[in-house]
């Protein structure tokens, strides 16, 4: 369940501003209201925004970010390997 919500954003001091030359007028309020929406769906919102290519190009580098290992597991992992190639040579191999 996302949890989006809404804030206010209060612009500068000219709320109104009209055309005098013709009968049409622009309005602008001076509340608009902001999006904040989490993480994920902010980053699937600006994927879904891109063309295909890039589309694909980010989608691949998210896929390559998440496979890698985190630190403290790389350095057990080498520490493991050091210790068993350390046991396995011999001091006749010296």
């Amino acid at each position: 369940m996302y949890v989006i919500s809404y804030l206010p954003f209060i612009y500068g001091a000219e709320p109104i501003q009209e055309m005098s030359s013709s009968r049409r007028s622009v309005r602008f309020n001076d509340h608009t209201e902001v999006r904040c929406m989490p993480d994920h769906t902010a980053e699937d919102a600006s994927l879904a925004r891109l063309s295909y290519h890039e589309f694909m190009r980010k989608q691949t580098e998210r896929a390559r970010l998440k496979k890698k290992f985190p630190v403290p597991i790389v350095c057990k992992l080498a520490l493991l390997f050091c210790v068993l190639v350390c046991t396995s040579i011999s001091p006749k191999d010296w």
